[in-house]
């Protein structure tokens, strides 16, 4: 059960890999945690482009 962690750095949360949108190939996580976005924020962030446009 060793799940391949993320960090999010929309909401600063660890979550498997099948949980993010978008994985970052930079980042001071790369090699130990990869950074990315989660589908939560991402889908939110979207949103939120929408409401400002």
């Amino acid at each position: 059960m060793n799940e391949v962690m993320m960090y999010c750095v929309g909401c600063c949360r660890l979550i498997p890999v099948a949980q993010g949108d978008s994985l970052f190939k930079t980042g001071f996580y790369k090699h130990d945690v990869p950074a990315g976005i989660c589908k939560e924020c991402q889908s939110a962030d979207l949103v939120h482009q929408e409401d400002t446009d």
